[in-house]
């Protein structure tokens, strides 16, 4: 039984040395030299994309937020928003945008169209309702002048007979 034992241990043995043998032929003999100038190329164009992301991101949140104060200033002109909070929101949107990458967040995935549809029949929607209230505005009647009108005659106290 222990002869057995003793040639099971080989067998594994010269196994693993056969499979060492396989890993080592595919590693090449000749070690790779580490080139400083290919490093820097890798690190240039990985920081060219991180700059390119970065930069779609503020520009799609200069887009997103400039939307919302155009539609917020059509329908309520006298609203307006200070140009240092615009910034402030613009940089956190352009985070929450390089975050995932420019799109939806992996969850969310899924649901892409479903979110593109509701945000086209938000905006269609919200669009007639600013055609619809300046309709209605348009078409409101204007308030009657106060009666007599405004000549001097007016302005002046009755006048009143007396006896007659």
């Amino acid at each position: 039984m222990e002869e057995a034992l003793q040639e099971q241990q080989e067998a594994l043995n010269e196994n693993a040395l056969n499979n060492l043998s396989l890993l080592e032929g595919e590693v090449s003999d000749e070690p790779e030299l580490f080139d400083p100038e290919e490093a820097f190329k890798t690190d240039d164009a990985q920081q060219a994309e991180a700059d390119a992301e970065e930069a779609a991101a503020k520009a799609g949140a200069a887009m997103a937020v400039g939307f919302a104060d155009t539609l917020l200033r059509m329908r309520y002109p006298f609203v307006v928003i200070p140009a240092e909070q615009k910034g402030q929101v613009q940089e956190k949107v352009a985070a929450v945008i390089s975050k995932h990458g420019g799109g939806l967040p992996e969850w969310l995935q899924p649901y892409s169209e479903e979110i593109e549809l509701g945000m086209t029949l938000a905006a269609t929607g919200f669009g007639i309702y600013l055609q619809v209230q300046a309709h209605n505005q348009a078409n409101q009647p204007q308030p009657d002048e106060p009666k007599g009108g405004n000549d001097a005659s007016s302005t002046s106290e009755p006048e009143y007979t007396m006896g007659e």
